[in-house]
């Protein structure tokens, strides 16, 4: 669970960017991929494609920067090695 993640490494969003494709409407069904596209010491990048469940449409792509932070220390710390072996970057799914 999260919260049990929270309490040893928090992971704050340090960088987000979304290029919008088109319009996505009110009840449409979409499919989100989400993937980890970098993994350095102590930060990692996620990428997101967002797409139309139907047809695949592409809607919009964007990306997230996490950095690891000690809640204890308050400082930057590197990625532990129980969540870096979940953290496996990979190419676009």
């Amino acid at each position: 669970p999260m919260s049990e993640v929270d309490r040893k490494v928090h992971m704050p969003v340090v960088e987000a960017a979304v290029r919008y494709v088109k319009p996505a409407r009110l009840d449409d069904l979409l499919r989100v991929r989400c993937w980890v596209a970098e993994r350095k010491r102590a930060s990692f990048l996620f990428h997101y494609d967002i797409r139309q469940a139907g047809d695949g449409e592409l809607i919009a792509t964007g990306h997230t920067l996490h950095a690891c932070w000690h809640p204890e220390t308050q400082r930057m710390t590197a990625i532990p090695d129980w969540l870096a072996a979940l953290l496996v970057p990979t190419t676009h799914p």
